[in-house]
């Protein structure tokens, strides 16, 4: 025998024993009764109908009327209830229950008593029960507010299961749902929670193909739980839109948008409850345009996604103080909500922005304001991390993210959903206020991974850019980026080799990203006064503090070549000189190659004399160097061949090559020299065609000479 079924076999035992001796309750203590009705009640699902006879129903009726636990009785009581609603003793015991239930003070048993109620819809006494939930609901109190669960979850069962919900009937439903609606008004029961219970009532009442319940669900009006009961039913239709549902979604639709309008008529809102139901069931409607508190919704919406508590809470999240409390603020219904917030705020901003200034006004105020979340949260974390705080904290992540995603739908609204870049057009500083908002937030962008949100963002910061880059828009353009480099200007009495936090080097990032990005748009007096001064100590760095950073610093300098900057005349032997020295460390050779041949081919379309001048500085580097160190910087020098090609200096170029590689000490060096030689000028991309034949002819006479 295996120990499971020696397992059962014991339980058989116990069980048995309980109920002979719960039968024979006139000969045991209580003691021993009460534990005989705890193991049968623990098992009353798993009882076999036989052993439910006429004499335990009166033993379990007259220990009722005892000072036994109540709980145990009831539970055997609706065991027995469920399985035989027929019995002539149904009515009796199904009174019994209901009073204990009534008038009893226990919390738990009366929560035991409404689900075994509950249990019994769908038999054949629905009208009965269905009067006795009412009376149950009618005697509760703010003492009993516990049972919320248990009343949102036995409602909805009962109103997706009765066989009264009928055209005949339906009155006993109504006044259910009426004395329901009554009760979440007075102790303002989770709107939420409503919802999920109509959505409950209608997936069940769909898949019977039964129509009667819109009656049933839109009969109550003028209050927020009634409106809940609409938008829950109306948010499951939502769900799988067919033809034939169409019809009765765009029904429940208006009818849901009309409540609405008288709800946000009156003077006493929940607000947090009002944009919840909006987000839940407005942001799919096809009837935005009958809503007429626009702007007053956006308004509640953005402070419910703002500054609740259980949200971004006006960026007060992760003060040092708060770290503790913000585990359990993210595992909060409406924390979980954010991102259902954000998109129906999305919504609603990319729909009615177009035709109504006041809905511009109400989303240049939200701009604003995650504006200073921004801030807020930056410098919050960036205190955090000074503090010593640990950077992988997972729940503070969580928070990040969900604010980062938050932001990018409702950036993403403006400056792409709106066609035309309409959005960015009615808000004047829209565009350089999302820069201003993910220059804050890129210390959180650089963990974003690859998906819609990292593509969302793309595009927004795609549009706001190429805004700011149009002609008429330039001043605020150079107006950003001077004031965003001026924060990281480098006092006087401050070493310049002073580090900066990982959180601003993060945002630095976002701003040398940037330039390089628009460097010709750039004036030139912001390029000199503002940028390079504080790209220059990155740019000297010895040891890399942040490669993303220092890379980026340097595209920034070949950028501005690129684009021929004035400045780039007086930048060339600095900036020559400066990658001579990074090299081998903290530069690589492919880094080094990079940069002078970009910069040198840049200069080239600018001045040859000076793109030559610079070249020089190479090669005295060369001559300087002992000559172990000489082949890098010569395989530099022949990468130089290719833009020298294309001006007067290329003679000379190669004649300086030919007398660096004969003065290599080894044939050995010479030979592998003159194949890196070789494969530069066989690029199919490498010497001009003007000059081709006459490298050929040179390199052959070099090899020859070697």
């Amino acid at each position: 025998m295996s120990q499971s079924d020696a397992h059962l076999q014991e339980l058989a035992k116990t069980l048995s024993n309980a109920y002979y001796q719960l039968l024979q309750h006139a000969t045991q203590t209580p003691e021993q009764i009460t534990e005989s009705l705890q193991q049968l009640a623990k098992h009353h699902n798993d009882l076999p109908l036989s052993w439910f006879t006429p004499q335990l129903i009166d033993t379990l009726l007259t220990l009722k009327k005892g000072s036994y636990p109540l709980e145990p009785i009831l539970q055997l009581l609706f065991s027995w209830l469920r399985r035989t609603p027929s019995d002539t003793k149904y009515m009796q015991v199904l009174d019994t229950v209901l009073d204990a239930t009534l008038t009893t003070d226990c919390l738990d048993t009366k929560r035991t008593g409404w689900i075994g109620w509950v249990s019994l819809i769908g038999q054949r006494h629905d009208i009965q029960l269905l009067k006795g939930m009412q009376t149950l609901i009618l005697q509760l109190t703010e003492a009993h507010l516990s049972l919320a669960d248990a009343i949102h979850a036995g409602v909805a069962h009962a109103l997706a299961q009765t066989n009264c919900l009928n055209e005949f009937e339906l009155d006993h439903c109504q006044a259910l749902l009426k004395v329901y609606i009554d009760w979440a008004n007075q102790y303002r029961a989770s709107v939420e929670q409503i919802m999920h219970a109509m959505e409950h009532v209608v997936d069940i009442r769909l898949k019977q193909k039964d129509s009667v319940w819109t009656e049933l669900v839109t009969e109550h009006k003028g209050s927020m739980a009634s409106l809940a009961v609409v938008a829950g039913a109306t948010r499951r239709l939502q769900f799988e839109p067919t033809r034939k549902k169409d019809r009765l979604r765009e029904k429940m639709e208006l009818e849901c948008m009309d409540q609405f309008n008288q709800i946000m008529a009156q003077e006493d809102q929940d607000q947090d409850a009002i944009a919840l139901i909006a987000a839940q069931s407005l942001m799919s409607s096809h009837c935005l345009d009958q809503c007429s508190h626009k702007s007053q919704l956006i308004h509640y919406l953005s402070n419910t996604l703002l500054t609740h508590p259980d949200t971004f809470n006006s960026g007060q999240g992760i003060q040092q103080h708060n770290i503790t409390q913000l585990e359990t603020k993210t595992k909060t219904p409406l924390f979980r909500e954010i991102g259902r917030l954000s998109r129906a705020l999305a919504r609603f901003n990319s729909t009615w922005m177009p035709t109504q200034p006041e809905v511009a006004q109400e989303v240049s105020s939200l701009i604003d304001r995650l504006q200073g979340l921004s801030y807020h949260l930056f410098f919050d974390w960036d205190q955090l991390l000074m503090n010593g705080h640990d950077s992988q904290d997972k729940v503070i992540w969580t928070y990040f993210k969900s604010f980062w995603f938050s932001s990018t739908v409702l950036l993403k609204s403006v400056a792409v959903d709106i066609p035309n870049g309409q959005g960015l057009v009615d808000l004047p500083d829209a565009a350089q206020d999302i820069l201003a908002i993910y220059a804050n937030l890129h210390f959180m962008t650089q963990f974003v991974e690859e998906g819609a949100g990292r593509q969302a963002y793309q595009d927004t910061l795609m549009n706001a850019v190429a805004y700011l880059m149009l002609p008429e828009h330039h001043c605020q353009l150079n107006k950003f980026v001077s004031m965003g480099f001026k924060e990281y200007a480098i006092a006087k009495e401050r070493p310049m080799t002073e580090s900066i936090s990982k959180t601003k080097q993060a945002r630095l990032i976002f701003f040398t990203d940037l330039v390089e990005q628009v460097i010709k748009n750039v004036d030139d007096q912001v390029l000199e006064e503002d940028i390079l001064p504080v790209i220059y100590p990155i740019l000297k760095w010895k040891t890399v503090e942040n490669q993303a950073l220092y890379e980026s610093a340097h595209t920034v300098i070949i950028s501005a070549f690129l684009a021929e900057k004035p400045i780039s005349r007086e930048l060339a032997a600095v900036y020559a000189s400066l990658l001579i020295k990074s090299y081998p460390d903290p530069m690589n050779l492919d880094q080094l190659r990079f940069g002078m041949t970009t910069m040198i081919q840049a200069l080239c379309q600018l001045d040859d004399a000076l793109a030559w001048l610079t070249v020089q500085q190479l090669i005295q580097a060369i001559e300087s160097a002992d000559p172990v160190s000489r082949g890098p910087y010569l395989t530099v020098l022949i990468d130089l061949l290719k833009p020298l090609s294309l001006g007067p200096f290329f003679g000379a170029a190669t004649e300086q090559v030919e007398r660096l590689i004969l003065a290599q000490e080894t044939k050995e060096m010479q030979k592998a020299t003159l194949k890196i030689l070789f494969d530069t000028l066989s690029q199919s991309a490498g010497i001009s065609d003007m000059q081709k034949t006459e490298a050929i002819g040179w390199y052959l006479e070099l090899r020859q000479k070697i």
